[in-house]
């Protein structure tokens, strides 16, 4: 989640959208390595710690909202209900930084901010996982000049980053998740609230 601003445009990204994957194809851009480990047999991929500097270095900010100067501006968006369940399977099922359920964050979000089981990172690392687009992307959906959606990561995404990096990107789908709890009704109604401000500012 953050910012990349290079050559002649700035990639806002926010978590849950294609983040790890754009993420190493600019690092394969400058290496043509993806340094990426895969943690387990459904080919779950993410950034070791080469990557994590290598695109900090390469001007990759990790924050929230920030306006810069740059000739086009882009960001990807993704449905707020597809996010929050993304982010659920992918940080409470699979990488079990919480003992929570869906239920517990719907009814008091900032149970989040308890942090990791292991100890190791603070609240803050869970809690900006689940924090509304609005917060990484802001509220002006004009702001932009090209706002993608998640589902055009592999195509539109792809070719737009071949051209501005000057590369062929290779194929890749980091953070794959094949089996995502069910939601009921009242739950998704409850997600619909939580990213209120998501849905005002377009980002769905």
């Amino acid at each position: 989640m953050g910012i990349y601003k290079g050559r002649d445009f700035a990639f806002y990204i926010s978590p849950k959208t294609g983040g790890t994957t754009i993420r190493s194809w600019i690092v394969y851009s400058q290496t043509e390595t993806l340094e990426i480990q895969t943690l387990d047999k459904n080919e779950y991929s993410v950034q070791n710690g080469i990557g994590q500097q290598l695109i900090t270095n390469m001007g990759y900010y990790y924050k929230g909202f920030k306006e810069v100067n740059s000739p086009i501006k882009v960001c990807v968006k993704r449905d707020p209900v597809s996010r929050f369940l993304s982010c659920y399977t992918d940080k409470i099922l699979r990488e079990k930084c919480a003992n929570l359920s869906i239920d517990d964050i719907l009814d008091d979000p900032n149970c989040l901010k308890q942090g990791r089981l292991d100890g190791i990172n603070p609240g803050y690392y869970m809690e900006n996982h689940f924090l509304p687009q609005s917060h990484y992307l802001g509220n002006d959906k004009s702001y932009y000049d090209i706002v993608f959606d998640t589902s055009e990561v592999s195509t539109s995404i792809r070719a737009f980053l071949s051209e501005k990096l000057g590369c062929e990107l290779p194929n890749l789908h980091t953070r794959k998740q094949k089996k995502k709890p069910d939601l009921t009704q009242d739950q998704v109604s409850k997600i619909k609230d939580l990213y209120a401000t998501d849905y005002e500012n377009g980002w769905f």
